[in-house]
Formats: C-alpha cells, sequence, structure tokens
C-alpha cells in the first residue's frame, strides 16, 4: 500500500497526473480529486480514464497541482526541521 504513494511522488515530480486504486495511506497522503484520481471500482476507472483523456488542460493542471504539492509537502527541502529533529534526538 505505501509503495503507491512513492509512485505517484515519481510521477508528480515528472508532471505525470496518475489515476490509482483507492487505499487509505495514498488518500491520505494526496489530495483527491485535485492532484491525484483515486478509484474504487471499475466504474471509477472508466469514468475517470475518460474524464482525464477528454481534456489536455485536466492532465495538465492535474499534473502541476501534484507537482507543486509533493515539492512543498514531501521533500526534504520542506521537511528539513522536522528531519533534523529525529537525527539530532
Amino acid at each position: 500500500k505505501c509503495k503507491s504513494e512513492n509512485k505517484w511522488m515519481e510521477a508528480a515530480l515528472v508532471r505525470v497526473p496518475t489515476i490509482g486504486s483507492w487505499n487509505q495511506e495514498l488518500a491520505g497522503a494526496t489530495r483527491p480529486g485535485e492532484n491525484i484520481l483515486l478509484c474504487q471500482n471499475e466504474a471509477e476507472w472508466k469514468e475517470k480514464l475518460e474524464w482525464l483523456a477528454e481534456s489536455k488542460e485536466r492532465r495538465e493542471e492535474m499534473a502541476r497541482q501534484a507537482f507543486e504539492y509533493v515539492v512543498e509537502h514531501k521533500t526534504t527541502l520542506c521537511k528539513d526541521r522536522e528531519l533534523l529533529r529525529f537525527v539530532m534526538e
């Protein structure tokens, strides 16, 4: 389950939008509907794939939001104080 967040972050850093299967960890680590599309069943996969495929602007916007979120919330640069506290303890 945790690997899916890593895959989403990798895609976000190269500005590729992600559609994935819903799980609690991924839903909690992202902003579903803004920087990722999460699906709980086959019908949602079809609906969300079509929705994203229909619009280059949607794909670019989702990719942009994912990139910005990862840079602001998931990289070492934004976690430096938290990481330093952990190392020093």
